[in-house]
């Protein structure tokens, strides 16, 4: 029996996306999304997604991840875990293969892309790993 990872969620994201450079030459694209959740009584409940995505798409997905922006993202939950102060914490977060932009809220729900062409930018699986490193995919996904 093998056990599966996936998470698929959408939201906007809370800040501006941050882009660096890890460890030798990783690069990294780390933001946050909002994601409501409604319930049955009428009120919402919002859930704070933080989101890793590593690989050379990170430089070039940054430019278009800024705060408010729609996303649909895919990928595999990763816990991390320290001790602070004599106390263990942890904190879920997402490590992105796929993600789709969705429209922002800042335009009324569609894309601001600084009046370029009306595409908008999607990314495919092709380099994170399950460290967060790179690692190579298939570029025909058969799904």
């Amino acid at each position: 029996m093998s056990n599966t990872n996936r998470w698929i969620g959408s939201g906007n994201l809370t800040r501006d996306s941050e882009y660096k450079t890890v460890g030798s030459g990783y690069e990294l694209l780390k933001f946050s999304i909002a994601s409501n959740e409604y319930r049955k009584n009428g009120e919402d409940y919002v859930n704070f997604i933080d989101c890793e995505l590593w690989g050379s798409r990170a430089a070039s997905l940054g430019k278009y991840l800024e705060k408010g922006s729609g996303v649909i993202v895919e990928g595999r939950i990763r816990q991390d875990r320290w001790e602070k102060d004599g106390s263990n914490r942890s904190k879920l977060k997402i490590i992105v293969d796929n993600i789709e932009f969705k429209g922002s809220r800042r335009n009324g729900g569609g894309y601001d892309n600084g009046g370029q062409s009306q595409e908008k930018p999607t990314a495919r699986p092709n380099d994170t790993g399950s460290h967060g490193g790179p690692e190579e995919f298939e570029d025909d996904i058969p799904f």
